[in-house]
């Protein structure tokens, strides 16, 4: 079975992966546009070519303390299965195809665990979660974020 190439990232010490194939781009970090009002894990807007893409406050997603931005933090642009978002990443790693025999699966794990992330891998001494672009940025909560929007639109 051939093995599926990610893309790696870091926030803080930790390392995360999602599928290469959901990567449209990956620029320079850029301060988006924020939105007065706007729901607490949507960081802004930015502009990419003339498509308006919301950048998702990955950060507080996952918890972890804020930070200010610097040169070189790098933005992934992605593709979920319905929405193109963006978020911030303290840097990237690489491009790696993940050994199947390295990767453990959530509920090997923890009972559960399989509604937030796909895997965990252990490659030399580093623990990289595996995550599916969809279950890390789910439809429904981006669509809450886009009612949120279109509700403070009609309050202006």
């Amino acid at each position: 079975m051939a093995m599926k190439p990610y893309l790696i990232f870091r926030l803080d010490d930790q390392f995360y992966a999602i599928s290469i194939a959901s990567v449209n781009h990956i620029i320079r970090a850029v301060q988006p546009t924020p939105l007065s009002d706007a729901p607490a894990l949507l960081a802004g807007l930015i502009n990419m070519a003339g498509d308006i893409i919301p950048v998702i406050d990955i950060r507080k997603q996952f918890g972890l303390p804020e930070k200010n931005l610097f040169i070189s933090d790098r933005m992934i642009i992605a593709k979920t299965s319905k929405y193109t978002v963006a978020f911030f990443t303290d840097a990237i790693t690489g491009v790696m195809e993940l050994p199947r025999q390295r990767c453990e699966t959530p509920a090997n794990i923890f009972p559960g665990l399989e509604q937030y992330i796909t895997g965990v891998a252990s490659i030399n001494s580093l623990t990289i979660l595996i995550y599916d672009i969809d279950t890390l940025f789910p439809a429904q909560r981006i669509e809450e974020m886009v009612r949120r929007i279109h509700s403070l639109e009609k309050r202006t």
